[in-house]
């Protein structure tokens, strides 16, 4: 279950939240019909499209995308990470156009600390699916590493 934040549809309509779905006027909710870690609303693609990142353990992320309308899923590919330590992706927040968005990634910590890893925060080429970390320095704090 994707544990981000909530975000009306385009039209007000619903609600997102995560992979839960929430009617505004009834209060009646859903769970998308897809396991995802990361969820947003992607008008540019169409008025009831969602934007899904995909991960099941022992699998890399995948870019996938829910239509509200039709309820079709369509898997778009596996996403190119920076480095094989990154994890779960989370906050995706799409571009007007929808090619790009800018999420949170985890990362391991670097090269010299015992522990310690962050949320940075990276951008999605939706065209691409490839994500690039957009700051890649670390901090020193207490002996590990911490969000820069």
């Amino acid at each position: 279950m994707s544990l981000d934040r909530a975000l009306f549809s385009p039209d007000g309509t619903w609600l997102l939240c995560g992979t839960v779905l929430v009617d505004v006027a009834t209060g009646w909710s859903s769970t998308l019909p897809i396991q995802a870690t990361s969820t947003a609303w992607w008008p540019a693609r169409s008025a009831s499209s969602i934007m899904l990142i995909r991960y099941e353990v022992g699998s890399p992320q995948a870019l996938a995308a829910f239509d509200l309308a039709s309820g079709a899923t369509e898997e778009l590919g596996l996403l190119s990470m920076p480095n094989p330590g990154y994890g779960s992706i989370h906050e995706l927040a799409l571009s007007a156009d929808g090619r790009f968005a800018l999420c949170g990634t985890e990362t391991d910590p670097p090269e010299g600390f015992a522990w310690g890893s962050g949320i940075r925060v990276s951008c999605l080429d939706v065209e691409k699916r490839k994500i690039e970390m957009l700051d890649t320095s670390y901090k020193r704090v207490g002996g590990h590493a911490d969000r820069p």
